[in-house]
């Protein structure tokens, strides 16, 4: 769901984008070398107005494009973005030069909005015929990092620079043919998490929640029959009785769930695919939380039991007879970055033409 669009800089921004940099802290910026330099508003900080740095942007046509990122809804700029249109108009050194700088309004973050603009960016980028993009990060901005990620890049390695003291991961993400949407398409599948970890106090907007089950709902169901349902639940109160019933605890953290609910009716020839119509519906889910920016967990042996904490929870949210709540997932932002579960190897569980694999004792 398409809720922002890029809009290039003019004069006539001039007022806006002093509003912007007035809402950055006056000690200046943590994640990047100059402390006075807001990305996205790369090299705004070597004027003396804004007028004159627009000037600028207006000379540089076709060497660097700055955009304002604004909200459909209200028209409101949520963000900035630069995008050198090669490395060597960055005016950084080399090894930290990048294709794209960007930053999100401080009071417009945990929304998910930086990793849209991000994909929105990569959308010109395209245009302008590059096959690569070269995305440079501080280590310790997990945000950032997690953004990259979403949108496909791909962890090129980590440089010191000496005179800022920063650590600096360095991304690519691969644009050629046409591709770069599957790139992230498969890095999101990648990068997906069973994220069991504390969330951060940022509410998740409804329209992220919606566009979570819209993904959900979009999954394949056997005959049709669509037996899946949801609720997603973003009232504290609601969440407090939830968590109640909950226990062991798990996700309590977490601003917003989403509750997945089955109706069990027969398909085809005395069957039911409920089950594998609900975990379809599950993994699209999982997938757009990641792409999101957000971390979850599929938590559904917990409450699917003998002790039943999914009729419990069902009775809370009014649920109807003929409905099963067999699951809920947990979504917002990780307070801890998530760690990879070690996987066997691909050639043990993946051949061609007959099986190959490793044959495990019982």
């Amino acid at each position: 769901m398409n809720r922002l669009y890029l809009r290039e800089v003019s004069q006539l921004d001039a007022e806006e984008i002093e509003a912007y940099r007035a809402e950055f802290p006056a000690s200046g910026m943590r994640v990047t070398y100059d402390p006075y330099r807001i990305p996205g508003l790369d090299r705004l900080e070597a004027f003396d107005s804004v007028e004159d740095w627009l000037s600028f942007c207006a000379e540089m046509a076709g060497k660097i494009t700055w955009y304002q990122t604004r909200r459909k809804a209200d028209g409101k700029t949520v963000g900035f973005l630069c995008l050198r249109h090669e490395l060597k108009y960055d005016d950084d050194d080399e090894e930290f030069a990048s294709h794209i700088g960007y930053s999100i309004r401080p009071g417009e973050r945990g929304k998910g909005y930086g990793t849209e603009q991000l994909r929105l960016g990569l959308q010109e980028a395209r245009a302008l015929g590059l096959e690569k993009v070269r995305l440079i990060c501080r280590d310790t901005n997990a945000g950032s990092n997690r953004v990259i990620r979403a949108n496909g890049g791909v962890l090129v390695d980590m440089i010191h620079g000496e005179e800022s003291g920063m650590n600096v991961n360095r991304y690519d993400i691969f644009l050629s043919s046409g591709g770069g949407d599957m790139n992230s398409v498969l890095e999101t599948i990648q990068n997906r998490r069973s994220y069991r970890g504390k969330y951060k106090p940022i509410p998740v907007p409804r329209e992220d929640l919606t566009a979570i089950m819209e993904a959900g709902l979009a999954a394949p169901s056997g005959c049709n029959k669509q037996t899946t349902s949801l609720i997603a639940v973003d009232d504290p109160d609601t969440m407090r009785k939830l968590h109640a019933v909950i226990q062991p605890a798990v996700g309590e953290t977490a601003p917003a769930m989403i509750c997945v609910l089955t109706k069990r009716v027969i398909a085809y020839r005395d069957r039911c695919f409920a089950v594998q119509d609900y975990a379809a519906a599950i993994e699209n889910m999982l997938l757009a939380i990641t792409a999101l920016g957000y971390q979850s967990c599929w938590v559904e042996g917990h409450i699917t039991d003998a002790d039943r904490i999914g009729d419990e929870m069902a009775a809370i949210l009014g649920v109807p007879d003929g409905y099963e709540l067999v699951c809920f997932l947990p979504v917002g932002v990780a307070e801890e970055e998530p760690t990879a579960p070690k996987k066997k190897p691909f050639a043990d569980r993946a051949m061609f033409n007959a099986f190959q694999g490793i044959i495990e004792n019982p």
